[in-house]
């Protein structure tokens, strides 16, 4: 038979109020002691997805790494060249150029196209962003405050 800590109460008539106070402070200290804020997430679409945060996150390792297969990282790199094929039809247009040869046998670099795209996707999603954020300002000022444990 396996004998559990005492610390364990089967019935809240067990534990001190104190306790319970301690703990409800940790909760809210820990849980809900954070700034209310808007997270916005740009995708862009045609008939499906074809634009958002992981493709553009991708790009830029591509843009980094001079690679594909180095710029996926932890994805598979068959996920990786998938993702890039999908969105290349979706767009119309090629997101990579291969460069051959070399000392270390090639790799990819972004289009020039792809380079402008990244660029104004970048800008659009900072500047919605900051909408977003007065927005909310505006619309969720009454609850913006820290909040403050409520008396029983």
């Amino acid at each position: 038979m396996i004998s559990l800590p005492l610390t364990i109460a089967h019935s809240a008539r067990f534990v001190n109020s104190a306790a319970l106070d301690a703990a409800r402070a940790v909760w809210y200290t820990e849980a809900m002691d954070k700034k209310l804020r808007p997270v916005i997430s740009i995708r862009i679409f045609r008939e499906t997805k074809c634009f958002g945060p992981g493709v553009a996150e991708l790009l830029r390792h591509v843009r980094e790494a001079h690679s594909l297969r180095g710029a996926a990282m932890t994805m598979a790199y068959s996920k990786a060249w998938t993702i890039v094929k999908q969105a290349e039809r979706e767009l119309g247009f090629p997101l990579l150029v291969s460069v051959t040869g070399g000392r270390h046998g090639g790799g990819a670099e972004l289009s020039p196209k792809a380079e402008r795209l990244l660029a104004a996707y970048g800008d659009y999603c900072a500047r919605m962003r900051a909408f977003a954020a007065e927005e909310f300002g505006r619309a969720f000022a009454e609850f913006a405050e820290e909040p403050q444990a409520e008396s029983e």
